[in-house]
């Protein structure tokens, strides 16, 4: 497999102080907001261009530094070596953004990497739970990450959920953010779980006079707790949407009852060439199969 080098970045650890050595270093934190929380204050992603999760192995050739950030699937790249703290990488390998941990088989995708060995021209990546070495190789990337579509595939659009659980408390409030826009949910002494989820649904639906968030589609899933989230863009611009989710406590309670969580920080999946979209073409093939062995889903 030989993939081309897309732009992208990286990661690091900084010192407390000049003269700290390495056993004190501490990670580097994201920077750049993500949105906000229930009150006005700004939120930061777990994972970004400044984080490491389980560095692998770091290598340097051809004048640049290679680093196997296992823990988040990905190789950065640096095109210089570093020479000060929190350095910001160049290029991040096998995930589209610094932000996204999309760990698969995917040509372009990598499970926690570790070892590596550059030729000159090329880097030798160990991609460890795929059971394979992939073949990184410097040059224009003509094909975008992704860009790849399943025959006869509309848009593979991103997706994203928030699961709802805990118990009914009247007055905790949920507040989503979608792209810094708060919209929040006071829950109701007549509420139950499922109740709650299909109101959540309803309030981004129904949000700007009708219009719904300029972002997503919510869809209501009661029977597993969950608010199942759609980019209304197309395609892997569908992974710029974040959203988030924190549960605030009724005023007469000293904590909040109702419990919800964010699957991630971004919708994730949009223009992802693994998976399979409304309108493609399906073969199956066996004992027991329908009297035609091609479907549409």
């Amino acid at each position: 497999m030989v993939s081309s080098v897309a732009n992208n970045a990286y990661t690091g650890s900084a010192a407390t102080s000049s003269t700290d050595t390495a056993d004190k270093e501490v990670p580097v934190l994201c920077t750049v907001s993500n949105g906000t929380d229930a009150y006005g204050n700004p939120t930061y992603p777990s994972g970004c261009s400044s984080t490491l999760s389980f560095p692998r192995y770091a290598l340097a050739g051809g004048g640049r530094l290679f680093v196997a950030d296992g823990g988040n699937d990905r190789v950065l790249v640096f095109n210089n070596i570093p020479k000060a703290n929190k350095p910001s990488a160049d290029v991040i390998l096998g995930q589209i953004g610094d932000q996204v941990d999309q760990s698969s088989d995917a040509t372009n995708s990598l499970e926690t990497p570790s070892s590596m060995a550059w030729d000159g021209t090329n880097l030798f990546v160990s991609d460890t739970y795929n059971d394979r070495i992939s073949v990184f190789s410097v040059g224009t990337n003509n094909v975008q990450y992704q860009a790849v579509r399943n025959a006869a595939s509309f848009n593979i659009t991103a997706n994203g959920a928030i699961a709802i659980g805990g118990t009914i408390q009247a007055g905790d409030v949920a507040t989503i953010a979608i792209n810094g826009v708060n919209y929040t949910y006071t829950v109701q002494a007549t509420d139950t779980l499922q109740s709650i989820v299909s109101s959540i649904a309803a309030l981004l639906n129904n949000a700007n006079n009708g219009a719904g968030d300029p972002n997503l589609v919510a869809v209501a899933d009661t029977l597993n707790l969950v608010v199942n989230l759609t980019a209304k863009l197309p395609g892997e611009l569908g992974n710029n949407v974040a959203y988030s989710v924190a549960v605030t406590a009724a005023a007469s309670a000293t904590s909040a009852d109702l419990a919800a969580t964010a699957e991630g920080g971004y919708l994730t999946g949009g223009g992802g060439a693994a998976n399979v979209a409304p309108g493609t073409l399906v073969s199956i093939i066996g004992t027991g199969s329908p009297p035609t062995p091609w479907a549409p889903i």
